[in-house]
């Protein structure tokens, strides 16, 4: 006699099959799913995920008391998605295997997929720092070396180091390092199956995801470049220990011109990043990431950036308030070489260390009402949790059954990671 599938053996294997899809997200910790169970989460519900908190050294015996300035991160639950279909009851006599290959595998898929792309798309945004040009091939491993150093220089620890490549950014990577060893001796030890299964070049973990996002540069100006340089427009003025970015004032854009996207990088002339402990310089400009889409109305425009500008203080980012009239590169380029980056689409390949990101998957409430059969199911590994829920209209033998995700994601600390323009 054939054993008919419940609606438990379902989710269980929903469970299952998309647990092995998530890609990136099963890479971030889970560790604030259990702040949203104590009423029940709903859409809007919001956390505030605590940053560390720093002082200053303090010169002499002479006991100089600081106070704990809080900084914490809004975490949103905002995303509640769903994927359902109808199906003849009789089905239900199928083996778990046929019942997932004819109606779940595709679905299931999506729903990881989507998870997947919509963090990394919020990953990439919120990471200030970069290596590469956009639209130029990856052509040496100094490249991904140099993200290693950024990196230390922000004093993001060194264990659990994640490289997150798009497919064609590690097989270019590939052809970089397959004549520099013995291919028997030493890249049978480092590659399987094609993925970097080691550590190598400083980071521990390799992977590779075609959700990888592309981003497109900003327009730029009508022709490339605006047509003045585009420069700060005052001097800067230090924001507070507790601000999570800044908003900087600048001139010399094309006015009614989109000229920089969400997501893209800029740096300002002598302003320097510093290591976040010990305050000093790293002799490296402080790169910025623009965190909203900018069209000037006129030449002017106001920019906002992360990380916060701030120039003394226990949380110190710069050596150096930016001044008025200081030059503006964005990703690198000068005004005169803007062409070469104007509107390109490049992949954001990621270098971060796992606690740089939050993302949280939480309860959706159960409801019964004897016609509706409902199972949720939770992976302690990863924090996913899905619903389902099943339904039938005995006049048509026909069954219903929905998959339901609900979570919300923010990066955290966006400067313990580095992005791969390639």
């Amino acid at each position: 006699m054939a054993t008919l599938l419940t609606t438990r053996m379902v989710a269980e294997e929903i469970l299952v099959r998309m647990h092995n899809d998530l890609g990136f997200v099963s890479t971030i910790p889970k560790r604030y799913d259990g702040k949203f169970a104590v009423q029940g989460a709903k859409i809007g519900d919001t956390v505030s995920v605590r940053l560390p908190v720093s002082h200053e050294i303090q010169d002499g015996p002479v006991f100089v008391d600081q106070e704990n300035t809080e900084r914490s991160v809004p975490l949103v639950i905002d995303q509640w998605k769903h994927v359902g279909f109808s199906y003849d009851q009789r089905d239900l006599a199928l083996s778990m295997d046929n019942f997932y290959e004819r109606y779940l595998r595709d679905d299931v898929h999506k729903l990881a997929n989507f998870v997947d792309s919509y963090c990394l798309g919020l990953a990439y945004k919120g990471i200030p720092n970069f290596v590469g040009t956009p639209g130029v091939a990856v052509s040496a491993t100094s490249t991904y070396s140099d993200a290693v150093e950024i990196m230390d220089d922000y004093a993001v620890p060194m264990g659990r180091r994640t490289a997150m490549l798009s497919s064609g950014q590690h097989k270019d990577l590939q052809e970089v390092v397959k004549g520099l060893y013995n291919p028997q001796a030493t890249i049978s030890n480092v590659t399987t199956n094609g993925l970097f299964a080691k550590k190598f070049l400083g980071i521990d973990k390799w992977h590779m995801d075609q959700n990888v996002r592309r981003h497109t540069v900003g327009a730029l100006g009508t022709s490339g470049a605006p047509t003045s340089a585009p420069l700060m427009d005052e001097t800067h003025v230090q924001v507070s220990d507790s601000a999570l970015e800044s908003t900087i004032h600048t001139d010399g854009w094309d006015a009614d011109q989109p000229c920089l996207k969400a997501g893209d990088i800029i740096t300002i002339a002598n302003v320097y990043s510093v290591n976040p402990v010990s305050g000093e310089s790293t002799g490296r400009l402080c790169q910025f990431v623009v965190l909203a889409d900018v069209t000037p109305s006129t030449a002017d425009a106001d920019i906002r950036v992360y990380p916060p500008i701030r120039a003394s203080g226990p949380y110190k980012t710069v050596n150096a308030l930016p001044v008025n009239n200081a030059e503006i590169k964005v990703f690198g380029k000068a005004t005169a070489n803007f062409g070469d980056i104007d509107g390109v689409q490049a992949p954001q390949g990621l270098i971060y260390h796992p606690e740089f990101m939050a993302v949280a998957f939480v309860d959706i409430p159960m409801f019964r009402d004897g016609a509706t059969k409902q199972e949720r199911v939770t992976d302690d590994q990863t924090g996913l949790s899905i619903t389902v829920t099943e339904w039938s209209e005995p006049r048509t033998m026909r069954a219903y059954l929905r998959m339901d995700i609900m979570f919300g994601a923010k990066v955290l600390q966006g400067t313990m990671g580095v992005r791969v323009q390639s």
